[in-house]
């Protein structure tokens, strides 16, 4: 099964993002054997990885059927 993801990422000390657009923003598609979507927590990881931003202020994670799931502080798996 393939899902869909728009990842928008503030990386710490962006200006507020409720005013600034994100500094990274990246399609990604995700294919996996079961039909179960890869968890925020793991998309997030990947991402900020991917792109060696270690830490985040926000990422937003929208998936193709439009949820929205806001995450303060990634790299604290509290959050999540």
């Amino acid at each position: 099964m393939t899902f869909h993801y728009i990842v928008s990422v503030w990386p710490d000390g962006c200006p507020d993002p409720n005013v600034y657009p994100p500094k990274l923003v990246v399609a990604l598609e995700v294919r996996v054997s079961t039909n179960e979507a890869p968890t925020v927590q793991s998309l997030v990881q990947m991402v900020l990885s991917s792109y060696d931003i270690p830490v985040a202020k926000v990422v937003r994670v929208v998936d193709s059927a439009g949820a929205v799931a806001h995450v303060w502080n990634p790299l604290n798996t509290s959050t999540f």
